[in-house]
């Protein structure tokens, strides 16, 4: 049974309603825990043995001397498009049942004892459906260490497969391709950032790669050639830059090779700017190989002087 969303004020209503006009058994159960970490432990592993999910309602209430968290079951509500509509709806539909659902969670942590004591009604009115179950955060992480490993998608897959033991089946064990390329997208896996300003994460990946390995002197092995920061002074080993321009070059040992190997025959370089915002250019280096297939030496992005500094490189 679904009642209309805007029929009830509050949850509490809405039960008296149920039990007292459609005769409904809705039982309402009072349990205590020693900390916060005991009840979040108790409700991950009540919500996989019920293929539910309890959401915050809002942020915690403070009171005088203990602190409200109110959790509602996650299908609850009214589905709202956030789009224009030109989207269709995914194949399973919206997860929200389009009224109240009366399942919810009460949990009171005292400010002095650090206890929890929780109210919790776990009566359902709609169908338990794992699909409309989100991935359990921790298998996101998982999914997200493994992604950045390079792990394959397909080794995710069977990975998961090969730990599931006996009959007992909950959404982690249900993970499928389109799961772990949310993940990837949520975590920014693929084009990974390592700052929300788009300079400072330039900077901490070239850090990262001048010592991603413990062996190297200086950066001697990192493939950052050169890196020069915009509206930075220009180090002792760089020439010519003007304290606004801004450069990297970068080039593999393999790209390296390949121009020792066929550099002497033709070298090729193309250019190409206004792809972003910042207006850098992005110039190549390119050789043709044994078949006579391009094949790009060097990268190198700048604003302004673009072509002074690769006779150093190469």
């Amino acid at each position: 049974m679904i009642l209309p969303i805007y029929r009830f004020s509050n949850i509490d209503k809405l039960i008296h309603h149920l039990k007292e006009t459609h005769q409904q058994e809705i039982v309402v159960e009072k349990r205590k825990f020693a900390d916060m970490e005991e009840f979040m432990t108790w409700k991950g592993t009540m919500e996989r043995s019920t293929s539910s999910l309890y959401v915050l309602h809002s942020a915690p209430q403070k009171r005088t001397n203990h602190s409200c968290y109110y959790y509602y079951c996650n299908r609850s509500g009214v589905y709202n498009s956030k789009g224009k509509g030109k989207r269709a709806l995914k194949l399973q539909g919206s997860s929200k049942i389009g009224g109240h659902c009366v399942a919810y969670i009460r949990a009171r942590e005292y400010s002095s004892s650090g206890h929890v004591e929780a109210e919790i009604c776990g009566h359902h009115l709609h169908e338990a459906q794992l699909a409309h179950i989100p991935l359990p955060e921790t298998t996101r992480h998982m999914i997200a260490a493994k992604l950045h490993d390079g792990v394959a998608i397909q080794a995710i897959l069977d990975s998961i497969r090969d730990n599931i033991h006996g009959s007992e089946i909950d959404r982690s064990t249900l993970v499928n391709r389109q799961d772990i390329h949310n993940v990837r997208y949520q975590y920014n896996i693929e084009g990974i950032q390592y700052h929300a300003n788009d300079h400072s994460s330039v900077q901490l990946w070239v850090e990262n790669m001048r010592n991603s390995d413990d062996e190297n002197v200086d950066g001697a092995d990192s493939p950052v050639l050169l890196f020069k920061q915009q509206n930075v002074e220009q180090g002792d080993d760089l020439d010519d830059f003007a304290v606004g321009d801004f450069g990297i070059g970068i080039q593999t040992h393999f790209q390296k090779d390949m121009f020792m190997k066929f550099g002497g025959n033709a070298v090729c370089m193309d250019s190409t700017h206004g792809t972003n915002m910042y207006d850098f250019h992005l110039v190549t280096i390119l050789v043709l190989d044994d078949f006579g297939k391009a094949f790009r030496l060097l990268g190198w992005f700048q604003i302004a002087k673009m072509l002074l500094f690769f006779v150093n490189f190469c």
